[in-house]
C-alpha cells in the first residue's frame, strides 16, 4: 500500500462505513469464534494506521505488524506500543503466540499469500483461529485493484486450496458487501473504459469523500450491517469482499 493511500485510510478509518462495516463482522466473528478466552493474544498483520488495534483491543492484548514504516509512525501516534516493522511473510516472533491472527485485506497485496499464511500459521496456538478478510471475484478485477497494489483477487477456491496445503480448517468462508456488489461492479467494469477511467481510481471522491456526506454514510452503513446480520442464515452467492475464519489442527 503506498503512502498517499494509507494517509487516506489514517483520515478516514473511524468513520468510513466501509470500515465500521467490516469491524462490525469481525466483531460478530470474534465474539462467535474466538470468545470466551483469557489472557488472548491477537495479532493484526498489516495493522496499518492502527484503527483495527483500537478496535481489537476490547478481546484482547493486540500486537500489530505492517511493513511501512509510515504505518508504525501512526501506530505510535495513537499510543499503541507493540507495534513493529516487518513482512508479513517473515514475522518478528517465535512459534505459537497468538491465539488469533488478522489478515484484514492484506493477502492480496502479497504476491507469495501461501507463505504469509503460513507465517500466519506458524505463530499460532494450536487450535487458534486465523481470520482474514480478502476482495473477491476476479471479473470485477480493474484499475482499483491495480492502483492498491493487489495482485488477485479471490474466489473460495482459492482459500479452500491454500487452507488443505497448510492443513488449516475452514469454520467460515463466505462472501460479505453482496447487498451493493451490483453497483460496485458496474463501476468497476466502467472505469475500464476511458471516458470513465477516474471512477476506478482509489483515491476517487467515489470512494472516500462520499462518506462525508453524514446521512449517507449512515445509510450504507446499515445496508452493509444488514446484509451482514442476515449471513448468520443466508449463505450469500457471491460479493466484493470474501471472510475467512480458518482454526489450526
Amino acid at each position: 500500500m503506498n503512502d498517499k493511500l494509507l494517509a487516506i485510510f489514517n483520515g478516514v478509518e473511524s468513520y468510513h462505513w466501509w470500515f465500521l462495516g467490516r469491524r462490525f463482522l469481525l466483531e460478530k466473528i470474534i465474539k462467535k469464534y474466538g470468545g470466551g478466552k483469557k489472557d488472548v493474544k491477537i495479532l493484526d498483520v498489516g495493522c496499518g494506521s492502527g484503527g483495527n488495534i483500537e478496535f481489537l483491543s476490547q478481546f484482547g492484548k493486540v500486537y500489530g505488524v505492517d511493513k511501512s514504516s509510515l504505518a508504525i509512525n501512526y501506530c505510535k501516534k495513537r499510543g499503541f506500543k507493540n507495534v513493529s516493522q516487518a513482512d508479513a511473510t517473515k514475522l518478528p516472533f517465535k512459534e505459537k503466540q497468538f491465539d488469533i491472527v488478522l489478515l484484514l485485506d492484506v493477502l492480496e497485496h502479497i504476491k507469495d499469500d501461501k507463505r504469509a499464511l503460513q507465517e500466519a500459521r506458524r505463530v499460532l496456538k494450536d487450535n487458534g483461529l486465523i481470520i482474514l478478510t480478502a476482495p473477491a471475484l476476479p471479473f470485477i478485477w480493474s484499475k482499483h485493484d491495480q492502483m492498491q497494489g493487489h495482485f488477485r483477487r479471490y474466489k473460495k477456491t482459492d482459500f479452500h486450496e491454500l487452507a488443505d496445503k497448510l492443513d488449516l480448517e475452514i469454520q467460515r468462508l463466505s462472501y460479505f458487501n453482496t447487498f451493493l456488489l451490483v453497483p460496485i461492479g458496474i463501476i468497476r467494469k466502467l472505469s475500464v473504459l476511458k471516458p470513465f477511467g477516474r471512477l476506478g481510481e482509489y483515491d476517487s471522491k467515489i470512494n472516500f469523500d462520499i462518506a462525508k456526506f453524514t446521512l449517507l454514510n449512515k445509510l450504507l452503513l446499515g445496508i452493509f450491517k444488514t446484509e451482514i446480520n442476515l449471513s448468520e442464515i443466508l449463505e450469500y452467492p457471491a460479493g466484493v469482499s470474501l471472510v475467512g475464519v480458518f482454526v489450526k489442527k
